[in-house]
């Protein structure tokens, strides 16, 4: 089941909704569902280079699970990133752009955010956008191919 967990959360991205600077990072608390089965894991995400002249990042993702820690790098592009102004238009047009306004308490403190729906070919859930690196500070999201849940909360930034 650890290989699958693994691979489950490989595919939820933490990497959608950030503001890339090198130095930038992200510790979050994962509380993962799947039936009456649940597991907690924690997910660390950190900008450590930036290319400027292929406009990418080189992201570390570190993943514990059960006691046991998968850590991966890779560039990806700067345009897989909300910039500051992407999130402060976010906050200030929550409405406009279909979420609505809430302050949010996470272990990393409390939050005023832009609370938005989303539900795509993949899942469904909520994201709770905030001025943070890596632009939340709360996601709570639902595979549809098999239920598995996977609630995201911000415990530590820089």
């Amino acid at each position: 089941m650890k290989p699958f967990l693994f691979f489950s959360l490989s595919l939820f991205s933490l990497t959608a909704w950030a503001t890339p600077q090198v130095g930038d990072f992200a510790a979050y608390d994962l509380q993962i569902t799947m039936g009456e089965n649940s597991l907690e894991a924690q997910v660390q995400n950190e900008l450590l280079q930036e290319n400027q002249k292929d406009g990418t990042f080189l992201e570390r993702e570190t993943t514990t699970l059960q006691g046991e820690t998968e850590t991966s790098e890779e560039w990806k592009s700067a345009s897989d990133y909300l910039d500051d102004v992407a999130i402060d238009n976010a906050l200030a047009n929550c409405a406009e752009i279909g979420g609505t306004l809430q302050s949010i308490e996470v272990p990393a403190g409390r939050f005023d955010t832009c609370r938005i729906a989303f539900d795509n070919a993949d899942a469904e859930g909520v994201i709770y956008i905030a001025k943070v690196p890596f632009g939340f500070a709360q996601v709570d999201n639902m595979r549809k191919e098999d239920g598995l849940v996977i609630s995201t909360k911000l415990r530590e930034y820089r």
